[in-house]
C-alpha cells in the first residue's frame, strides 16, 4: 500500500474569460462516454471531451464573414483514448471582436465554447486550448479507428462563429493490427494504441508506448517545438535530456522535435520514498505559448494530472511535486 500526497505550486493557466463558465463537461449518461446505446463516435465525442474554461453552447451560430481562420492541417490527427489534444487556431478579425474558441465534430450540432483572454480586443491572434479525450470515449463504440471531422471556430462577443477550418482525425479504439487504424493511422506499426499494444512494464500514452515502472511521469504536448521534462528525485538528483538515469529512473521518452502525439517520460523502478518535483522547460521556445499536460502515476492509478500553457519564452512552468511512499 502506497501514501502519496500532491502538492502543485504556481498559477495554472485557465482561459476562463468572456462567457457565462458552465464547468467542464462530464461524460454523456447512459453511455459512459462511448455515445450511447447508438454507439455513436460524433456525439460521444461531442459531449464526453473535457474543454478548459467551457463556456455556454452554441446552437445554430450565424457566421461573421469578416473573421478569417485558419489552423493545422494536413494529415490525420490522432484522438487516443485518454489522451491529449492541441488546438491551434490563427485568426485575422478587423473589428477586434474574437473573445474565443469553438469546436464541435461532425457538420451539425452545437458548437462548445472555450473563452480565450487573450483573444479579447486584437484583431490577430492565436487561438490555443487543450482539450482531453476521456480514457473511456470508446465504451459502446466498434473497435476501430473512427474517421471523423473536427469543425474549429473563432467565437464573436455578440455570439457569432467564423466560417469553420476543417481538420481530419481519427478516433482509435481499435489496436494496430486493426485495418481502420492502419489505413488511416500511418504511425501505427510499431506504436499503440492500448496498453495490452505494448510490452511488459510498458504503458500506452498518446499512441506511444512508454515505461511504467512503479512511478511513472509523463509530459505531452502537440506544439511543433522542443518542451523538456524535469524529475527531481528526493536525493536531489535531477533527470532530464542530459542526465538520464538517477536513483531508480529512466528518461525513455525524449521528443526534441515536437508535434502531435509527442511525450516525455520518465518511469522508476523500486522508487525511493520521498518527495519528487518535477516541471517542464519550453526548451526550444516557439512563436506561441504552448498547452502541455503533466501526470504523475503508478499502476494502480493517477497521482496527479494537470494542464497549463507554457509561454512562448525558454521557460519553466509550474514545479509540481508528490510525495511517496512505498
Amino acid at each position: 500500500m502506497r501514501a502519496i500526497q500532491a502538492t502543485r505550486f504556481g498559477i495554472l493557466f485557465l482561459t476562463s474569460l468572456g462567457l457565462t463558465l458552465a464547468g467542464c463537461p462530464g461524460i454523456s449518461g447512459g453511455g459512459g462516454g462511448g455515445g450511447g446505446a447508438d454507439g455513436d463516435p460524433l456525439a460521444a465525442l461531442n459531449s464526453g471531451i473535457l474543454l478548459p474554461g467551457q463556456g455556454q453552447t452554441l446552437d445554430n451560430p450565424a457566421t461573421d464573414e469578416s473573421i478569417d481562420v485558419t489552423g493545422e492541417t494536413g494529415g490525420i490527427m490522432p484522438l487516443y483514448p485518454g489522451g491529449t489534444v492541441t488546438v491551434t487556431i490563427p485568426f485575422f478579425a478587423p473589428d477586434a471582436n474574437v473573445i474565443g474558441a469553438g469546436i464541435r465534430f461532425g457538420d451539425s450540432g452545437p458548437v462548445q465554447v472555450v473563452p480565450i483572454d487573450g483573444a479579447i480586443g486584437v484583431s490577430e491572434g492565436t487561438l490555443t486550448f487543450d482539450f482531453q479525450v476521456p480514457a473511456n470515449i470508446c465504451d459502446n463504440l466498434s473497435s476501430i479507428c473512427h474517421d471523423i471531422r473536427c469543425y474549429e471556430f473563432a467565437v464573436t462577443d455578440a455570439g457569432m462563429v467564423s466560417a469553420a477550418n476543417i481538420n481530419q482525425v481519427a478516433l482509435a479504439c481499435g489496436n494496430c493490427d486493426e485495418p481502420s487504424c492502419q489505413s488511416l493511422l500511418t504511425d501505427c506499426e510499431g506504436e499503440c494504441i492500448n496498453p495490452e499494444d505494448c510490452a511488459n512494464g510498458e504503458t500506452c500514452v498518446d499512441g506511444n508506448c512508454v515505461g511504467e515502472g512503479d512511478l511513472r511521469f509523463t509530459m505531452r504536448w502537440s506544439a511543433e517545438t522542443d518542451v523538456d521534462l524535469h524529475v527531481m528525485t528526493p536525493a536531489g538528483n535531477e533527470i532530464y535530456y542530459s542526465n538520464t538515469t538517477a536513483d531508480g529512473g529512466t528518461l525513455d521518452h525524449d521528443d526534441t522535435s515536437g508535434g502531435p502525439g509527442s511525450v516525455e517520460n520518465v518511469f522508476f523502478v523500486d522508487p525511493l520514498a520521498g518527495t519528487y518535483e518535477f516541471w517542464a522547460l519550453n526548451y526550444g521556445g516557439s512563436s506561441a505559448p504552448v498547452p502541455y499536460t503533466m501526470e504523475a502515476a503508478t499502476p494502480n492509478g493517477t497521482l496527479l494530472s494537470e494542464g497549463e500553457t507554457l509561454p512562448a519564452e525558454s521557460v519553466d512552468g509550474t514545479h509540481y511535486t508528490i510525495s511517496f511512499s512505498p
